[in-house]
């Protein structure tokens, strides 16, 4: 079977990463909405640290995503 001559290993890697940049900076303002910065050592702001920290690189959630 062949493959669609517009698709490239690097284009279709270089959409990867632009997504994925995407996806990370739209959740990233998830947990800047609430204007809370984390100098003001509140307890929400080390919440959504740990959270953000937990579904980025806890192994339990690797890999996992919603389509």
């Amino acid at each position: 079977m062949k493959m669609s001559k517009s698709f490239t290993k690097r284009r279709d890697a270089d959409a990867i990463t632009m997504a994925v940049k995407s996806l990370r900076k739209e959740a990233r303002s998830w947990f800047n909405e609430g204007g809370t910065s984390v100098d003001s050592g509140s307890d929400d702001a080390y919440a959504k640290a740990s959270a953000w920290y937990y579904v980025t690189y806890h192994h339990s959630c690797y890999g996992l995503y919603n389509e």
